[in-house]
């Protein structure tokens, strides 16, 4: 059983579930998963990816005891807020994940462009 410390940041929102720079291995019970979002803040060196103040994630970090490498998401919207593409980085080395423009024509459809 991994135990769980929550930190928030002074707007409340979610902030960290474990450092992910100090994933314990040596202790009882050994930490499994870290997590961290950044919001009005960017570490990556991944290209367009901004710090925003209107409570949109910037970045987000993990890190599990399977491999204990930091894995990065960055994330880029447009003008009105809208998440536009997910950047992937492990290692240093980014591919993008998420790149789509959907055009919702009703509730249940759907056209890619």
């Amino acid at each position: 059983m991994q135990k769980v410390d929550f930190k928030y940041n002074i707007r409340g929102w979610l902030k960290e579930i474990i450092n992910v720079n100090s994933l314990e291995q040596g202790t009882d019970p050994v930490d499994l998963f870290a997590f961290k979002i950044n919001y009005d803040t960017v570490e990556t060196e991944i290209s367009d990816v901004k710090g925003l103040y209107n409570g949109n994630i910037s970045e987000t970090f993990w890190k599990t005891a399977s491999d204990l490498n930091l894995r990065a998401y960055g994330y880029k919207y447009d003008k009105l807020n809208r998440l536009k593409n997910a950047v992937y980085e492990k290692n240093g080395v980014t591919t993008s994940a998420y790149d789509e423009n959907l055009l919702y024509m009703t509730k249940t459809e759907t056209s890619r462009h």
